[in-house]
């Protein structure tokens, strides 16, 4: 068995003593403590393996990424290019009105498409990696 510092006068204990024998720290209260700490660390450990909150975190920041650079699509690429082919600046600028309300269907067809896009994205690359086979237990 491997002996261990005493956390208060340095010197080599066995982690089996009750009491180091040199200052009389209580070597044996520490090991509970850092069974215990092992042990509730394991356990979060094995709930993050077990419930998946790894892969959960990284598909949320993936999906916040993809959802960036599709906006970016959107915006900067999609939306000029329809408004260039209907004689409009972009397609943000389509509106109508009735009355004093004002009525910007453009920028709905804009979200629209954007949510088109990261379906397919996220659809494609869910069946790309094959991960339908990882959720069947």
């Amino acid at each position: 068995m491997a002996l261990t510092a005493c956390p208060d006068c340095g010197k080599d204990v066995s982690p089996l003593a009750p009491a180091c024998p040199n200052c009389g720290y209580p070597v044996a209260d520490e090991a509970e403590k850092a069974a215990e700490k092992k042990k509730g660390l394991q356990g979060f450990l094995e709930f993050i393996r077990k419930q998946g909150v790894v892969g959960l975190a990284i598909g949320f920041i993936v999906g916040v990424a993809t959802g960036t650079v599709v906006n970016a699509l959107v915006a900067d690429l999609i939306n000029p290019i329809i408004g260039a082919i209907i004689g409009q600046g972009s397609l943000d600028t389509l509106t109508f009105t009735i009355g004093d309300a004002v009525f910007t269907y453009g920028h709905f067809i804009g979200v629209v498409i954007n949510f088109a896009i990261i379906l397919a994205v996220v659809y494609f690359g869910f069946k790309a990696l094959r991960l339908e086979k990882l959720d069947k237990k």
